[in-house]
C-alpha cells in the first residue's frame, strides 16, 4: 500500500486548525517525504522548530500555509 516505504513517515496531529478539512487531534497522518508539493495540497511544515499540518497556497507575494 506504500509504494516508497523509505521515505514515508507517520505523524500523529494535535491541534485543531485543520478540523475543517476533517483532519482532527489523534488521527495518524501518512506522509511521502519524497513528494513534491502543489499549490492547495496539504503538506506537513517546519516552522519554528515544530511541526505543522497545513494547505500551501500561493499569492503575488509568493508561497504561503493556510489553515
Amino acid at each position: 500500500m506504500i509504494p516508497r516505504p523509505e521515505s514515508t513517515i507517520m505523524i500523529k496531529v494535535s491541534g485543531d486548525s485543520m478540523i475543517e478539512a476533517h483532519i482532527n487531534t489523534g488521527d495518524l497522518v501518512i506522509v511521502d517525504k519524497g513528494m513534491h508539493p502543489k499549490v492547495d495540497d496539504i503538506v506537513v511544515a517546519e516552522v519554528d522548530r515544530e511541526y505543522t499540518l497545513k494547505y500551501l497556497k500561493k499569492d503575488a507575494k509568493g508561497y504561503f500555509l493556510r489553515a
